[in-house]
C-alpha cells in the first residue's frame, strides 16, 4: 500500500473554487458516508463573483463532473433513477474520497511524490513541501514575502519625514498645511463621525450594528469628508424611511449600504443653499450701494 504523503492537500490538484465543493461534499457525507448530489440545491450554498448571485447549477454539474473524472468522486448508482412518488429524477449518490484516501488509491500523483522520485533520480534527497499550517521555521527568502509598501514600517517612515518637513513662516503645521496632518487625527475624526452615526440611529430606534456595517460607514465618510451636521440629517433621514421593526433590526446594514447616496445629497443641497444665499447677499448688497451713491448735482443756472 502506498505511504500516505505528509505534507500534500486536495487543494494542490484543484482550483479553489473546487476544492470548497470538495470540502462541502466531504463534509456532508461525514456521517453517512454518502453525498446526495443536487446541483440545483447545492449551487445555493455558494456566491458567484457577482453581488447578491449564487452559482449556476450548471456550474455546480461541471464541478462534480470534473471530481468525478479525477477520482476524487465515487459514483455509486449507475444511470438516473425516477422518485416513484414525485416522478422526479433522485439524487445520485456519491462516495467522497478524502486526500488521504485519494493519495492511496492514486499514487504517484501528489507533489511529494513526484518530488520524491526526481530527487532520487538525482541522487538527493527528497525536500517536503512545507504548509503554513505546520510547524516549521519560515526559511531566510532574498524577497520579502509581501510588497513592503502599505505596511506599518513604510507607514511609520512617511509619518517621519512629513513630521521633520520645515514650515513655512506664518503657516500652521496643522491648519495651514494639510500635508502635516497626522493619519491619527484623520482617524479620529473618521471614527467620531462614524460613532455619530451609530448614536443617533440608535435613537431613533435602530437595535443593533454590526462590525461590517460600522467599516463601511467609517470607509464612506472617508471619502465624502461631510460634517457632522450633514451626518446627523442622513442618518435620520434613512431612519425616518424604516416603518416596521424587522427594518430596524437591520437599520446598520441599511444605512451602510445608502448612506453614501443621502450624504452627497445632502452635500448638493447645502452648497446649493449656500449658493442661493450668497446670491442673494450680493445682489442685496448691489442695491444698497446703488442707494447710498450720491446722485449728480443739478446745474445751477445763472
Amino acid at each position: 500500500m502506498a505511504t500516505r504523503p505528509k505534507h500534500c492537500f486536495a487543494r494542490y490538484h484543484m482550483p479553489a473554487a473546487i476544492e470548497s465543493f470538495h470540502g462541502y461534499a466531504l463534509a456532508a457525507s461525514r456521517k453517512s458516508g454518502i453525498f446526495y448530489s443536487d446541483a440545483r440545491r447545492d449551487a445555493g450554498q455558494f456566491v458567484s463573483n457577482k453581488p447578491n448571485k449564487k452559482v449556476s447549477k450548471n456550474t455546480i454539474t461541471a464541478w462534480t463532473q470534473r471530481l468525478d473524472k479525477e477520482g476524487w468522486f465515487e459514483r455509486i448508482d449507475k444511470g438516473r433513477k425516477r422518485n416513484p412518488v414525485t416522478g422526479e429524477y433522485a439524487s445520485i449518490r456519491y462516495h467522497v474520497l478524502s486526500h488521504d484516501e485519494w493519495a492511496a488509491k492514486y499514487p504517484g500523483h501528489c507533489l511529494e511524490d513526484s518530488e520524491d522520485a526526481q530527487s532520487q533520480s538525482l541522487g538527493q534527497a527528497p525536500v517536503p513541501v512545507q504548509s503554513q499550517l505546520a510547524d516549521s521555521t519560515c526559511p531566510n527568502l532574498d524577497v520579502p514575502p509581501v510588497p513592503v509598501i502599505g505596511t506599518k514600517t513604510v507607514k511609520k517612515d512617511r509619518k517621519e519625514r512629513q513630521s521633520n518637513q520645515p514650515e513655512k513662516p506664518g503657516q500652521d503645521s496643522q491648519a495651514g498645511n494639510p500635508s502635516h496632518t497626522s493619519f491619527q487625527t484623520a482617524d479620529r475624526n473618521v471614527k467620531e463621525l462614524a460613532d455619530v452615526v451609530v448614536l443617533t440611529a440608535l435613537k431613533a430606534g435602530a437595535s443593533a450594528f454590526t462590525g461590517k456595517a460600522k467599516t463601511e460607514i467609517e470607509r464612506i465618510i472617508s471619502d465624502i469628508c461631510p460634517i457632522e451636521e450633514d451626518v446627523v440629517f442622513a442618518t435620520d433621514f434613512l431612519m425616518g424611511t424604516m416603518k416596521d421593526d424587522f427594518a430596524k433590526q437591520t437599520a446598520g446594514n441599511s444605512i451602510a449600504a445608502s448612506l453614501r447616496a443621502a450624504l452627497i445629497g445632502r452635500k448638493k443641497a447645502r452648497a446649493k443653499r449656500e449658493a442661493e444665499e450668497l446670491a442673494k447677499r450680493t445682489a442685496a448688497e448691489k442695491v444698497e450701494h446703488q442707494h447710498n451713491e450720491p446722485s449728480p448735482e443739478e446745474p445751477v443756472p445763472f
